[in-house]
């Protein structure tokens, strides 16, 4: 199989990609600034062939594939992976199940995963009932100026629970913050100078805690 995992440099960390078809539970401000529109545009010619690829590579994927894969590289960053980079991994019942899956067999690397599907009552549910059992996962329930306040209510409703302990609130889209919140400003795109990347950075999105709300603000760009 022809595999679509790509070495992502500004991150430093290997990541897997779906077309920006697959974002189902977007809000109107993501898809109006979704940041990989300028990159499509240039790559225009080249777009239709590439989302086929990754589309189908995603519906086709394990885990023990994913930690073969891994097993040969030696001089790149393993333990952690990023799903996705582009797109939404998290688009119904089975790609939940996928998700677990590639956890499950990976247990040495830690999964981040930013996702807008908690937007979803159903989508969050599952969330809940099959990936609360993965300790390397962890999730980024991204939201904007759109949908924050309907990001806390959610998160609110379902708090304490172990998935909740493994997920980061991510707010992005404008440099001021939109409430009185202790919030973590991610140094990647706060401080251009930093040698921090998501593969060294110790704070932030990485973090396990079950007993605060962990909030990320990443720098409009």
């Amino acid at each position: 199989m022809n595999h679509q995992i790509k070495f992502c440099k500004h991150i430093n960390m290997f990541t897997i990609n779906r077309p920006r078809e697959s974002c189902h539970f977007a809000s109107d401000f993501c898809f109006k600034n979704c940041y990989h529109a300028k990159m499509e545009n240039l790559y225009a010619r080249y777009k239709e062939e590439a989302d086929k690829k990754e589309e189908a590579y995603w519906h086709q994927i394990t885990g023990e594939q994913i930690a073969t894969f891994l097993s040969t590289k030696r001089t790149r960053p393993t333990d952690r992976f990023r799903l996705m980079s582009r797109g939404e991994a998290l688009t119904n019942k089975r790609d939940i199940w996928r998700v677990y899956d590639i956890c499950m067999n990976n247990l040495d690397t830690l999964f981040m995963l930013p996702t807008k599907a908690w937007r979803s009552h159903r989508m969050m549910e599952y969330m809940k009932d099959i990936l609360s059992n993965c300790p390397n996962l962890r999730l980024l329930f991204s939201t904007d100026p759109d949908i924050w306040s309907e990001a806390l209510k959610v998160i609110g409703a379902h708090m304490p629970h172990p998935l909740i302990a493994r997920m980061t609130l991510t707010y992005f889209g404008t440099d001021e913050f939109p409430a009185d919140l202790e919030v973590f400003k991610c140094p990647k795109t706060w401080d251009k100078g930093t040698l921090v990347t998501c593969a060294t950075c110790q704070t932030g999105c990485f973090i396990e805690d079950r007993d605060r709300l962990k909030i990320i603000h990443f720098r409009k760009h």
